[in-house]
């Protein structure tokens, strides 16, 4: 039986929905929130429930601890900016050096490797990935379910004399990274092939990006789907022509951008530190997840290769969690049952400060109790959030859930889902708009919006539940408002 008790007295917020979430990632955010964050920024939070349901996990986590938590952090940031920066260096210092290991990894010859040689290269990189996802939560702490920065930069660009009106797009200007994500240069280096300024092949293209469509538990992105998107850009090479421009020049138009707006305000220099902060984090966002995501996928035939010894699938070793594989690769010593449970019904979770785990029908129980104190009491006539990226759209809703139905997408349609991950972006291309129930502007969702320059409504309460496919909804980003169009 699931304890009512414990869940009546707590305040319970949705944090993420992630279909086909692998077990064993979820150990390095529960660890940050369990313990590792508490040396780090002084906070942690000590109720969260990260539940796995026929493979999707939803995590919810006490909110008013949430809140407050991210609420000290930002005072202690705005006395000492300092502490924002090193996070930020850190983690742009850990994903560096994650996605140099990935590379490494990938040169290995795996099957040649002991026992003990397996363990040393699963140790020795899982270090590198749980600080890179430490550091992550502190951030989340800022800009996820909070939102905590973005209304201080608004109001700052307010008290700057930036007028209501235009606030939204200075920010945007502000905010925006001169660096190519890894999505833009893979956009690039396929415009650069349809057009022939590329000598690289399709294979070729396939090969660097295929794990773009890996996310959490695979698979990768098969050859077809960068022939589909060749052979459309293909079709008109003028057209595609136009969209080709080199990193350094993207930069420099950014960079214009920043020099114009600042010469028409006088940004204080509180303004200015935070929208470098924000830009920092929206750029080392995108750049830490998928950095994750390459190592998960070069991370696979190493579990193949355990599997291989060990008579185990891989799905199942990605439902190991770290500190057991040890036990499982130098000992034999694992619970196969308990690996299968993991995916289909199982709850990691932190009470009143103390991480625990059961496996079972109470997954589903918890799962039910939550979703019935976080539902509407009754249906709103619209939908409010916050602007991921800026502009209005009508049309006709889709609902995605689950990266497998993004074929389900149609061109020109406003895409809906809990949230969005690097596997969304095919769907995300067709939108006419976004709207996400979940995260800041650092989430994915915002962060490819506003790459794609279409509006984003993100943090849209039960979007999903309140609207239907075929729905026409309008979006008014700029006020982070989604409404039914009667």
């Amino acid at each position: 039986m699931i304890d009512t008790h414990w869940l009546d007295k707590h305040a319970w917020a949705l944090f993420e929905d992630v279909p086909d979430c692998a077990p064993w990632f979820v150990w390095s955010p529960i660890i940050a929130f369990a313990e590792k964050l508490e040396p780090e920024v002084g906070e942690i939070v000590r109720n969260v429930l990260f539940l796995f349901v026929d493979g999707e996990l939803h995590m919810y986590f006490e909110s008013n601890e949430f809140m407050q938590a991210g609420r000290r952090l930002l005072e202690r940031i705005k006395e000492d900016p300092s502490i924002m920066r090193n996070i930020l260096q850190r983690i742009d210092t850990y994903a560096d050096e994650l996605l140099q290991a990935s590379s490494r990894m990938r040169e290995q010859t795996v099957a040649a490797l002991t026992d003990r040689g397996l363990f040393e290269w699963y140790k020795k990189t899982y270090a590198i990935h749980e600080p890179l996802w430490v550091l992550g939560q502190a951030v989340n702490y800022l800009e996820h379910e909070n939102s905590l920065l973005m209304p201080l930069l608004k109001n700052s660009l307010l008290e700057d004399g930036v007028p209501q009106s235009r606030v939204q797009s200075v920010l945007m200007v502000l905010t925006t990274s001169p660096r190519y994500s890894f999505m833009q240069a893979e956009e690039q280096d396929l415009l650069k092939i349809a057009t022939g300024d590329s000598s690289a092949s399709v294979e070729d293209h396939w090969k660097k990006y295929q794990w773009m469509g890996y996310g959490w538990a695979g698979p990768p992105y098969d050859i077809s789907y960068y022939q589909d998107r060749l052979e459309l850009l293909e079709g008109d090479r003028e057209r595609s022509r136009s969209f080709v421009k080199s990193e350094d020049a993207y930069a420099l138009d950014v960079e214009a951008k920043k020099r114009e707006v600042k010469k028409e305000y006088s940004f204080s220099e509180k303004t200015l530190a935070f929208a470098g902060f924000v830009e920092d984090i929206i750029r080392l966002k995108a750049y830490r997840v998928d950095v994750s995501h390459q190592y998960y996928w070069s991370m696979e035939p190493y579990f193949r290769e355990i599997g291989r010894r060990k008579h185990l699938s891989v799905r199942q070793l990605q439902a190991v969690l770290p500190p057991e594989m040890e036990d499982l690769l130098l000992h034999g010593r694992f619970d196969e049952n308990q690996l299968n449970a993991r995916w289909t019904q199982d709850v990691i979770f932190i009470k009143e400060g103390t991480m625990q785990e059961e496996p079972g029908p109470i997954a589903r129980e918890y799962l039910a109790a939550l979703e019935d104190i976080t539902g509407f009491d009754t249906l709103p006539d619209e939908l409010s959030g916050d602007c991921g990226s800026p502009g209005s759209a009508r049309g006709e809703v889709c609902i995605i859930v689950d990266p497998k139905d993004i074929g389900t997408m149609e061109q020109d349609a406003i895409l809906v889902s809990h949230m969005t991950d690097p596997r969304f972006v095919p769907a995300m291309k067709k939108a006419r708009a976004i709207v996400a129930e979940i995260g800041g502007i650092t989430c994915h969702a915002a962060i490819v919006a506003r790459e794609l320059g279409i509006p984003c409504v993100i943090g849209v309460k039960k979007a999903t539940k309140f609207l239907k496919d075929g729905d026409r909804i309008e979006v008014d980003a700029d006020n982070g408002v989604v409404k039914k169009i009667i």
